[in-house]
């Protein structure tokens, strides 16, 4: 029981120390698998709708970057 809860604990430890622009990255990769998934199904409609959101998550992502780099 107390190793489940240290891995837990650890998990959590681990997400506070996440850099501010931890989620805006693992919503980018996430994007990306879901294009090479509907790449690979031939699904052009699907791709284009993924691709826009990766766009619009990129942009998030850049945007973040310039904020953290005027600190």
């Amino acid at each position: 029981m107390f190793r489940i809860f240290r891995e837990r604990k650890g998990i959590v430890l681990a997400h506070l120390k996440d850099s501010p622009d931890y989620y805006v990255r693992l919503r980018v990769a996430e994007i990306e698998g879901d294009m090479l998934i509907v790449l690979i199904g031939k699904n052009s409609e699907k791709l284009m709708q993924k691709y826009r959101l990766w766009v619009a998550a990129n942009a998030d992502l850049a945007n973040g970057e310039r904020e953290l780099a005027r600190k």
